[in-house]
């Protein structure tokens, strides 16, 4: 793996020069403070500075083979700088240390219409490249930039939409600034499953089951041994559960439940055990009070492994179940299995973190006349647990909301309310309204005017204007 690596990342000495300084600039500090602790540097107390240590690197093409490391070829990216050759044992770790860098994409442009398609919203991705192993994780400060927008503006916004994506996808969580990547944690799953098949075992007691058969399922029908004073039933041994354990779980614990109603006593307890094969018992019962004729008996637990270990493929296999053998107290008893229940607690290991995350802005459609509004979202102080290191490549993206209301252009009218008054005191009305009206109500309005006519009345129209809008 090294050697294909080492070819993939040198390329031309150029190109291999610019891909050294690009990637790990970041994370130079840390690699250079434990390259420090582990070769010493000829005994200086301070490490080289970055231009010199990636000049040494990018001088060295090299080919490790056999856990040794051969020079193959020396290029020159800027100004030589003498490295003690002893530590170059460090420098295919070095070159193939893979940085976690963050990125975030998507944004663009969106506008308030409602029926244009894009349904109001504003998709944007926060991810990373690098590998994260076993518990590392890593974490980058997530920011929106209102820019020239409000609150208002969002039905969704950015915040709330990580917060809802992270809150959906196993492995992420975000605090409301830091959106953290790690592995999905184990989820712990109960699976319960009916007998498939159930037989009478000749020749293992005393007594026979009769109707077998109507033990499997959950159905109403019994399993029935009628038995002597103190003699055992033959072996009832239930077994085709069909369990589908995933191949990477791990057991917890398994419980029987068995449908004795009807049944006497047994004098042997509960007389449950557990079998890998069908045939002979696997492990010893758990401790249980419970008894047939109390019509339920259960034994184990989610923690009971029954003094053995399982693994998947055993819980799956069609020989998996339970054997059930009873003793009766007096001549006569009854004893009846209507059906028998195993439950298989598992545990699932984590997953691997997951590598991006998606998320989506929605757009309020207001009524507001505006210019075109643009916000971002912004990327800062990338941190992992990982000893690469991690940067931030693309620490913003933008989106552009379009208004749909247009710029409105209001108009003034004025219009006659009392067109004909009458200069006597006596007739009604002895003046004369007029009124003014615009289009909108917002922001202010300025409109010229003039009075005209061969009214000789003491009170001018231009001077009631004055009196009533100054």
């Amino acid at each position: 793996m090294r050697r294909s690596n080492s070819r993939a990342l040198i390329g031309s000495a150029s190109s291999f020069c610019k891909w050294l300084r690009n990637s790990f600039s970041p994370a130079i500090d840390a690699l250079g403070s434990d390259l420090s602790r582990q070769t010493g540097w000829g005994g200086y107390n301070r490490l080289p500075s970055w231009r010199g240590l990636t000049d040494w690197v990018s001088n060295l093409l090299v080919d490790p083979w056999a856990g040794k490391t051969r020079i193959r070829k020396r290029v020159r990216c800027g100004v030589h700088s003498d490295i003690p050759m002893f530590v170059e044992h460090m420098e295919p770790r070095i070159l193939l240390t893979e940085i976690i860098q963050f990125s975030v994409t998507g944004g663009g442009t969106v506008t308030e219409d409602t029926t244009d398609g894009d349904g109001n919203s504003v998709a944007f991705n926060i991810g990373y490249t690098g590998t994260l192993s076993g518990n590392e994780s890593a974490s980058v400060n997530v920011s929106h930039v209102l820019g020239q927008t409000t609150t208002s503006d969002y039905t969704t916004d950015v915040i709330s939409a990580i917060t809802s994506a992270a809150a959906d996808t196993p492995g992420v969580t975000f605090s409301g600034t830091t959106l953290t990547f790690g592995p999905a944690a184990g989820t712990t799953t109960t699976s319960s499953k009916y007998a498939g098949t159930a037989v009478d075992a000749p020749g293992t007691g005393s007594g026979t089951w009769t109707n077998s058969t109507a033990a499997t399922g959950s159905a109403s029908d019994y399993a029935n041994s009628t038995l002597d004073s103190r003699d055992y039933s033959n072996e009832l041994r239930l077994t085709n559960f069909g369990f589908n354990i995933p191949a990477n779980a791990t057991i917890n614990g398994v419980t029987v439940t068995v449908n004795t109603t009807g049944s006497n006593e047994n004098m042997s307890g509960p007389g449950v055990k557990l079998t890998k094969t069908g045939t002979v018992a696997a492990g010893v019962a758990p401790p249980s009070t419970s008894n047939w004729s109390s019509g339920t008996v259960v034994v184990g637990s989610n923690a009971a492994l029954w003094g053995t270990t399982w693994t998947p493929a055993e819980i799956n296999s069609a020989g998996f179940g339970t054997i059930l053998r009873v003793r009766s107290d007096d001549d006569g008893y009854q004893f009846r299995v209507l059906s028998a229940l195993i439950s298989v607690s598992y545990t699932t290991p984590s997953a691997p973190a997951p590598s991006s995350l998606n998320f989506t802005a929605q757009i309020a459609d207001d009524t507001v006349s505006e210019s075109s509004e643009a916000f971002l979202v912004t990327l800062s102080n990338a941190i992992t647990t990982s000893a690469s290191g991690a940067a931030i490549v693309a620490s913003s993206a933008s989106a552009n909301i379009i208004d749909n209301d247009g710029t409105s252009t209001p108009v003034v009218s004025i219009a006659a309310v009392t067109p004909t008054v009458s200069e006597s005191e006596t007739n009604s009305p002895s003046y004369g309204k007029l009124r003014i009206s615009r289009t909108d109500s917002s922001g202010s309005l300025t409109v010229q005017y003039a009075v005209d006519g061969t009214s000789t009345a003491t009170s001018s129209a231009d001077d009631s204007l004055r009196n009533n809008y100054r």
